[in-house]
Order: C-alpha cells, then sequence, then structure tokens
C-alpha cells in the first residue's frame, strides 16, 4: 500500500436541528457539511503541486433522501426547510463535488471520492449550537434503537474504514467520482450522478462563498 500521496479528507459537519444562518449569510447545515469542503478545497493549490493527491469527501447514504435539486436555493430561503432535507441536500452535494472535481481535474494525477461511512455513532449530534437538549438525546437514542433491531451500528473506528480506504488503498487509486460504501464501489443516487447538477452546484457554490480568482486552484 502506498500512502506517498497529498491528501485531503472533508469530513467536517452537523445536523442542525432547526434553520439557522451563519454570519455569511448561509444555512449552517450547508456551510458546515458543503460550503466549508467547497472553499478549503479551492484554495488547496498544493494538492496539484503534490500530486498524486487524493481528494475523499465523507458523504452519507443520507443523500438518496434528497429528491430535489435548487441549485439556486441551497440555503432554503424558498424551500421549505427541515433539518434532515438539509444534511440530505448537503450529503447530496458531497457526492455531487466529487463527481465535478474528478471532472475538472481529470488527467492531472488528483483524484476523488465520495462515501458512506455507515450509521456510525459519534458526537456530531453533540456538537450542535442550535439544537434543544432533548432533540440530542432523541437521536442518540434512536440510534441505540437501531442497534437493538440488528441495524448495523458502528463505532467511530468501524465508521472510519471506508474514509481509508479511500485515502490510501491502491485498489482504487485510478479511480475518481465514484461512490463507496463498506470499502467498495457502490452506485450513487441518480441525482448524485447527474453531471448537470454537478456543474451547476460547482457554480451556485463559488458564487455562495464569494470565491475569488486569487482562491480558485481548481
Amino acid at each position: 500500500m502506498d500512502v506517498s500521496h497529498a491528501l485531503q479528507i472533508n469530513n467536517a459537519g452537523l445536523l442542525a436541528s432547526k434553520k439557522t444562518l451563519t454570519e455569511d449569510g448561509l444555512e449552517l447545515t450547508m456551510q458546515s457539511n458543503h460550503f466549508g469542503h467547497f472553499l478549503l478545497t479551492n484554495m488547496l493549490g498544493l494538492l496539484k503541486a503534490g500530486a498524486p493527491s487524493r481528494i475523499v469527501c465523507v458523504s452519507s447514504n443520507g443523500h438518496t433522501w434528497a429528491t430535489k435539486f435548487d441549485p439556486e436555493d441551497l440555503d432554503f430561503h424558498h424551500i421549505p426547510y427541515s433539518s434532515m432535507k438539509a444534511y440530505a441536500l448537503s450529503k447530496l452535494c458531497n457526492v455531487l463535488m466529487a463527481g465535478e472535481l474528478s471532472t475538472r481535474l481529470k488527467g492531472i494525477g488528483v483524484t476523488a471520492y465520495s462515501l458512506h461511512p455507515g450509521v456510525v455513532m459519534t458526537e456530531i449530534i453533540l456538537k450542535d449550537p442550535s439544537s434543544a437538549p432533548f432533540w440530542k438525546i432523541a437521536l442518540v437514542s434512536f440510534l441505540k434503537f437501531l442497534s437493538v433491531l440488528f441495524i448495523p451500528v458502528k463505532n467511530p473506528e468501524e465508521g472510519a474504514q471506508t474514509t481509508i480506504y479511500c485515502a490510501v488503498d491502491d485498489a482504487v487509486a485510478d479511480q475518481s467520482g465514484l461512490y463507496y460504501s463498506d470499502c467498495k464501489m457502490v452506485p450513487a443516487s441518480e441525482a448524485g450522478r447527474n453531471h448537470s447538477y454537478a456543474a451547476k452546484l460547482w457554480a451556485a457554490s463559488e458564487s455562495a462563498v464569494n470565491l475569488t480568482a486569487q482562491e480558485a486552484n481548481i
């Protein structure tokens, strides 16, 4: 296994319990789960200079819950808001971003991946600054209930395995823009494979984060 390559893993995120706008005017879940990743990835010119490089976008099977995609309303100014809609959209954006990265970086030694880590018992729920205590307790209890029903709930180490696989395994070195679960390639949703959506998301994200020509490295 050769790990002598530059690497970026986009895994920061949260599930906000109510609609909250950040000081940048962006919806909190979208800014945490997508826009921040988008801006950081664009600003890291070292990924090109350090090729071969990999960009890993940690998404979720929850991206399949996003049944509508409107690049003009990524912050729910017009679409009715719910925490799960925002989470699903942000995770769809992770998949689309990896796909668009693979298109834009084709042939220069930089590959991109998106993945579902599984249902993982982490502290992401407890980190939401907008949620009330009962919301956090309810979600943690729900995850524990799933484990009782024999629906696999992973611990953090188990949940990291597909991320590690995409980050360092030789088997995926020449693959790019694909979606993985349990350390194997699986189909993303139809929306997640839509190249037009991916291109429109990229343009909308550039506008949302006010990406400058000096910051754009991809």
